[in-house]
């Protein structure tokens, strides 16, 4: 097991390394919405119990593409941010070169703030309409628009720091194969 520490976008991220033999491998499908009209689709995916050289056990679950069977070796690279839990980030099959990279949203960070922000503006809008009047509502509106300009900057750069700091993981968790 080997592991690394490095700072990215004000987060400090450890990154580490674990290999392991595949034990046991169970096929199951799941059904993922994909948009709110309600279509979905059906993919196969597979959970596999691995042990580790120093005899730890854990669990992964992969999509059917990355095909492994008992007594395949795997390297699992997991990240952790700011001393928390770790996440896996990918896995690759030793014997294939196969890789399988899960979602890097649990390692990013979220936009709860500007959700919060964007719900303050209906209430915004109605205090300084009620302060105007009825002759103000054309500037109260735009005042309301005003103010939503900084909230909808803050979630395109937050959108870009996020995509930078995916590609930053991935970089330095390939590296660590």
């Amino acid at each position: 097991m080997s592991g690394k520490v490095f700072n990215a976008g004000g987060r400090s991220y450890t990154i580490t390394n674990r290999s392991g033999i595949v034990r046991s491998v169970e096929r199951r499908g799941e059904k993922l919405v994909v948009n709110c009209a309600g279509s979905t689709r059906s993919i196969e995916m597979q959970n596999a119990r691995v042990t580790a050289e120093d005899g730890n056990e854990w669990q992964i679950s992969t999509g059917a593409s990355f095909s492994v069977q008992p007594g395949t070796k795997v390297s699992v690279i997991f990240a952790a941010v700011d001393g928390g839990a770790p996440h896996a980030g990918l896995v690759r099959n030793a014997d294939t070169g196969a890789i399988w990279w899960w979602s890097m949203n649990p390692l990013l960070p979220n936009f709860r703030w500007f959700f919060a922000a964007l719900a303050t503006l209906p209430v915004v809008w109605v205090a300084i309409w009620s302060f105007a009047g009825e002759a103000s509502t054309r500037f109260a509106l735009f005042a309301v628009l005003l103010s939503a300009v900084p909230v909808v900057i803050g979630m395109a750069l937050r959108f870009l720091r996020r995509r930078k700091l995916t590609s930053v993981l991935r970089v330095e968790m390939e590296g660590m194969t």
